[in-house]
């Protein structure tokens, strides 16, 4: 049950990567949005600190279950 879990999460980590980025790419395309470093500041930083806490939860969950 535990693994399940972890691939949850890493799945998750991909979404959300993958939902971030695409936003980002997205409203870069358009004419009047904001410069890119505004949009990599509010859209692809938070995406990436998300991710990460997931891959690191997911990790820690998988080495849990290993020791234990």
């Amino acid at each position: 049950m535990p693994l399940l879990l972890v691939g949850a999460l890493l799945l998750g980590a991909v979404v959300v990567v993958l939902a971030g980025v695409g936003l980002r790419t997205l409203l870069a395309r358009r004419n009047d949005t904001a410069d890119d470093a505004e949009l990599d500041e509010k859209i692809l930083m938070p995406t990436i600190v998300l991710a990460c806490g997931l891959v690191v939860t997911a990790v820690f969950l998988f080495g849990y279950t290993l020791i234990g």
